[in-house]
C-alpha cells in the first residue's frame, strides 16, 4: 500500500484492515521509520508499506490513521486493495 506523506508532523501510523469493507479485524501501527519513502509520480514524496502475511489473490480493505503526541488523526475512508 502506498500513500502521500503529509505536511504536518506524524510520529506513527494506523492501518486497521480485513477482507470485509465492515469487519477491519485486524490492525498494525508502525512508526515512520519504519516505512518506505519514494517518489510518486503524480503525488510526489510518498510512504510504501508491505503487509506480508496477506494472500495477494484476495481483496484487502484498510483505514489509516495518523498519531503525533498524544494525538490520532481521524480514521480514512475505507480503501479497497484488489488483486493485480
Amino acid at each position: 500500500m502506498n500513500w502521500e506523506i503529509p505536511d504536518q508532523p506524524v510520529d506513527s501510523y494506523q492501518i486497521r484492515y480485513g477482507f470485509s469493507e465492515n469487519q477491519l479485524d485486524s490492525e498494525i501501527t508502525l512508526k515512520v521509520s519504519e516505512l518506505e519513502t519514494f517518489e510518486d509520480p503524480v503525488h510526489g514524496p510518498a510512504y510504501r508499506y508491505y503487509l506480508h502475511e496477506i494472500d495477494p489473490e484476495q481483496t484487502l480493505y484498510l483505514t489509516i490513521s495518523a498519531f503525533h503526541a498524544d494525538e490520532k488523526s481521524e480514521e480514512s475512508k475505507v480503501y479497497k486493495i484488489s488483486p493485480e
